[in-house]
C-alpha cells in the first residue's frame, strides 16, 4: 500500500505537499527533493501524471501485479477523477 500525492502539474503537487514544512526531514527542501525522498524506497507515489505512470511501470517491471493506493483527501473528488482519467488508462 502506497500513499498517493497527485497533481495535474508541479504547481498543484507543491500545494498538496505543503504539510512537508512541518516535517523536519523535509522542511525547507526543494519540491523535487521532497518528491524524490517520498517516492524512494516505496514510501509513496508522488507527482504529475507522467511521473506517476513511470513510477507505476517501475513497480510493474519489478513484478508487482497490484498496488493499493491511499487517497487521503476524500473531499477532492475532482483530483481523484483527474488521476483516474490521466494515469489509470496508461498503466
Amino acid at each position: 500500500m502506497l500513499t498517493l500525492f497527485f497533481g495535474r502539474d508541479m504547481g498543484g503537487r507543491g500545494g498538496r505537499l505543503s504539510w512537508r514544512h512541518t516535517q523536519p526531514e523535509l522542511a525547507n527542501k526543494p519540491l523535487n527533493t521532497v518528491i524524490e525522498t517520498l517516492s524512494a524506497g516505496g514510501k509513496a507515489l508522488v507527482g504529475t501524471p507522467d511521473m506517476l505512470v513511470q513510477q507505476i511501470h517501475t513497480y510493474a517491471n519489478a513484478g508487482v501485479e497490484e498496488l493499493m493506493l491511499q487517497w487521503f483527501d476524500q473531499d477532492d473528488i475532482e483530483g481523484l477523477q483527474a488521476f483516474a482519467t490521466s494515469v489509470l488508462p496508461h498503466v
